[in-house]
């Protein structure tokens, strides 16, 4: 989501939560560490990605990057491996996740 997608939405429902819930949600945001980063390359069992953010968000880390390239992977392995990748994803809200092409670009 775009920052003024993301701005606009909590601008809009912020009269709906209870000052001691906001009071929470910036609490653990700021837990958050941002010394860390976390790289995934061309997982073999995609569906692991998923446990693996879970735990990552338990500890506070925000950035993850993905490599995945669709290559590495062929006939029901590519369907698979994207349709794990797209669900892990998409569960890890709270996450800054960043996904490459290749280790080149990942390094960059």
């Amino acid at each position: 989501l775009s920052p003024d997608i993301v701005k606009r939405s909590i601008d809009i429902l912020t009269p709906y939560i209870q000052d001691r819930r906001m009071e929470r949600i910036d609490e653990v945001l700021n837990q958050r560490t941002k010394h860390t980063r976390f790289l995934y390359e061309n997982p073999s069992n995609p569906s692991n990605v998923f446990a693996c953010l879970r735990t990552l968000d338990s500890f506070g880390i925000q950035y993850v990057d993905t490599i995945v390239q669709s290559d590495s992977y062929q006939g029901k392995a590519a369907v698979n491996q994207k349709r794990g990748m797209r669900t892990a994803m998409g569960s890890a809200v709270w996450m800054s996740i960043r996904q490459f092409g290749s280790l080149e670009d990942a390094v960059r």
